[in-house]
């Protein structure tokens, strides 16, 4: 360093401590060494620097739909930076045989990282977010395209070297379809984590003190939001962190807890980058414990959030539980959500009907006011269905519960689905006579095969699991009993040691009705049978007897069309048809509405009235045509001046071609209003019983008994 002109010799009052701390190893597996100073006493008296360090999850955000990744790794990063002579002294530090003093800015002082922050993004500032991203001495390019991520390194190269800035090769990486980023590993597909900074997880002893539950927690956290139900899974270690709370090594679900995180970190998460493009859809939960959220798109999961309850919050009812998910899960993932319409997806009905709670306690107001700032529509799922299944794919085949299944990849899981439900599947069958043969076939896209043995022993078992099941992807596995045991002690001491070699036990196997004839037979059966039973019952009844990946579709078709249905039976939820609010206008005239009253005397009057100043108008007309419209138009135009809009209900006389060449002719757009819906039109329905109110008064008036029915209504 002295060598290098990044010190000198001091004669500073000022003297700090030091420390010799090991780097990352560079990509030759070498180990180099960092000399840290201990600037705590220095950081006290020093002035803040607020400029703004990236947050990394919206750094790996910004990396979706890229096909190529560089890193480059600044070499002495801080060191690049000069310190201004006035300050040079109070850098000083002592070490045996000499005090020196720093001329390159150091690791130590807390406004060293903002420092070299507003340094990288003023020297990459044409770039940042568009072909790279900057990390404090971390720098990452992206690109879609060979040619184009070529081009962007010589960018960067450029702007570095103007900048006099230096790299340091040996940890830099170039033209990666996969690489290490800020602890994370940026792929393709999306990100997962660092397999070196897992290992410290895997070789961590079980915690026994405080501290010990800090540094576990510390290290998985970093990690917490590929763990879905983090703060649920960790709760019986938070809660050793309470005061006078006495940790208990020996505790079955402390030992639950500490094994699970380990566990399901080292199972290779991935999680997708966010397409700002797609509608996001978000989970929540709520336990007597804990809240938990999975923001996705298209069921691939994006980020997964959780926290305990505090004590208050435990004592909340189940409807407050679960609308708390929602408000803290929207404030959590508020940057992905806000400005965008979105789905939200809970298992507590009563959520869908938050808007529509006739007296709501003080709470769920509150909440529900901080709700009013999202676009979002809430959606039930049933607990079952919780998971994230494809949306399309529970309308074709029974659901299963993936994350389940996935928790436990280390040994054959039991299911008490049907085999029929999965992509591979094997049949393992024993026979007492005949050879042993292999039937493989293909079933509504699956693939089934069909392994007929007399017996199993350990080499049979190998060569089924090595040579008929897919290394990659569940395999669904249909196996006697008798075969069972050698089986599963097969596949957990040879296979299970393999994250994506999964198998899963089935119980059962389903009849599968490829013939639609058949098919239409069965449910027609089934449909008669049960006195003209709905869909869903007709569903539940035969999912457990045969399998169709378009059984629901297929029931839903036929029982919509049945005839005798149609005819006797009555739709307890029909559609309705969405409000819009209606435009407000800001000047006069901009928008009438015009309608004809009757009286009962059977007089015709073409009413009109001024939606934005209520100014009302009522011509007597012959008849209702097109004629008698079109004059009294021109006579209140004549009167009022021009008009812009005009709004009618589906009346034939506007409708005529005369009286669309005329509106046409004006300039005046004209609105139709839906059949049956008097709201469309409601300032002049509300004219017409105003006249009416008035007309009635006038004919108890004792006054006019002898007024005609034409002087009644010009008194009005």
């Amino acid at each position: 360093m002295l060598d290098n002109n990044i010190i000198r010799h001091s004669n500073s009052p000022y003297s700090a401590p030091i420390w010799i701390v090991a780097k990352k190893a560079d990509a030759s597996g070498k180990t180099k060494w960092r000399l840290v100073i201990d600037y705590r006493k220095l950081n006290e008296v020093t002035v803040d620097d607020r400029y703004p360090i990236p947050n990394i999850d919206e750094i790996l955000d910004k990396l979706g739909r890229c096909q190529y990744f560089t890193t480059l790794d600044l070499a002495k990063g801080f060191h690049q930076i000069e310190i201004k002579e006035e300050d040079i002294h109070k850098t000083a530090f002592t070490v045996e045989g000499g005090h020196y003093e720093f001329l390159r800015m150091p690791f130590g002082l807390k406004t060293a990282p903002a420092t070299f922050q507003r340094l990288m993004n003023h020297v990459l500032k044409d770039y940042i977010n568009k072909i790279c991203l900057v990390y404090l001495d971390d720098v990452i390019i992206f690109s879609t395209s060979l040619q184009e991520h070529i081009n962007s390194i010589k960018l960067v190269f450029d702007r570095l070297k103007e900048a006099n800035l230096k790299i340091q090769l040996d940890k830099s990486e170039f033209l990666k379809r996969e690489t290490e980023f800020l602890g994370h590993i940026v792929t393709v597909d999306g990100i997962k984590p660092n397999p070196k900074k897992i290992e410290c997880v895997l070789n961590f002893p079980i915690p026994k003190s405080p501290k010990q539950i800090k540094q576990f927690l510390g290290l998985t956290g970093y990690y917490r939001k590929f763990i879905k139900d983090y703060s649920l899974i960790a709760k019986p270690m938070t809660k050793c962190l309470k005061r006078d709370a006495k940790i208990n090594v020996s505790d079955p679900e402390y030992q639950e807890s500490f094994n699970t995180l380990k566990t399901l970190l080292t199972h290779d998460p991935i999680l997708a980058y966010p397409d700002f493009t797609k509608k996001f859809t978000l989970t929540t939960d709520a336990s007597n414990f804990a809240l938990g959220a999975i923001l996705s798109q298209e069921n691939h999961p994006i980020c997964y959030a959780s926290r305990t309850l505090n004590e208050h919050e435990i004592n909340y009812s189940t409807i407050e539980k679960e609308l708390l998910a929602i408000i803290w899960a929207t404030k959590y993932f508020r940057p992905y959500l806000f400005g965008r319409k979105f789905i939200i997806e809970t298992d507590h009905k009563p959520l869908t009907w938050l808007f529509s709670i006739k007296e709501p306690n003080s709470k769920l107001i509150r909440w529900r006011l901080k709700l009013s700032e999202f676009d979002y529509e809430i959606k039930y799922k049933k607990g079952t269905k919780n998971g994230n299944a494809d949306a399309l794919s529970r309308i074709e085949k029974e659901p299963v519960n993936i994350n389940s299944l996935e928790a436990n990849q280390s040994y054959l899981t039991d299911t008490d689905s049907p085999i029929n439900l999965f992509k591979n599947q094997i049949i393992i069958k024993k026979i007492f006579s005949g050879s042993a043969r292999i039937k493989t076939e293909k079933v509504f896209k699956n693939i089934r095969k069909t392994i007929s043995i007399k017996e199993l022993d350990k080499e049979c078992a190998i060569m089924i699991l090595k040579n008929h099941c897919h290394p990659t992807q569940m395999n669904a596995v249909l196996i006697d009993n008798e075969f069972f045991e050698i089986f599963k002690d097969t596949y957990i001491e040879l296979f299970s040691c393999n994250n994506g070699f999964r198998l899963i036990r089935c119980s059962k196997k389903l009849d599968d009705i490829e013939d639609e004839l058949e098919l239409t037979r069965i449910i027609e059966e089934e449909h008669l049978s049960k006195n003209h039973r709905g869909i869903e019952a007709v569903f539940e009844e035969l999912r457990i007897k045969i399998y169709n990946p378009k059984l629901k579709l297929r029931i839903t078709q036929f029982v919509n069309n049945c005839e005798v249905c149609t005819l006797e039976k009555y739709d307890r939820r029909p559609p309705k048809i969405p409000y819009k609010l209606t435009e407000t206008p800001t000047r006069p005239r901009e928008m009438l509405h015009l309608d004809v009253f009757y009286t009962l005397e059977k007089q015709l009057y073409l009413t009109i009235i001024d939606k934005f100043t209520k100014h009302a108008a009522a011509y007597k007309i012959n008849a209702r045509s097109w004629v008698d419209f079109k004059t009294k138009l021109i006579q209140y135009t004549s009167t009022f001046g021009k008009i812009e809009r005009i709004t009618v209900d589906n009346e034939l006389g506007f409708k005529a071609i005369p009286m669309q060449e005329y509106l046409k002719k004006e300039n005046i757009n004209i609105h139709y209003t839906s059949n049956s819906n008097h709201t469309s039109n409601a300032d002049i329905e509300r004219l017409h019983n105003t006249l009416n109110e008035h007309l009635r008064l006038l004919r108890h008036d004792e006054q006019s008994k002898n007024e005609t029915t034409e002087e009644k209504s010009h008194a009005l």
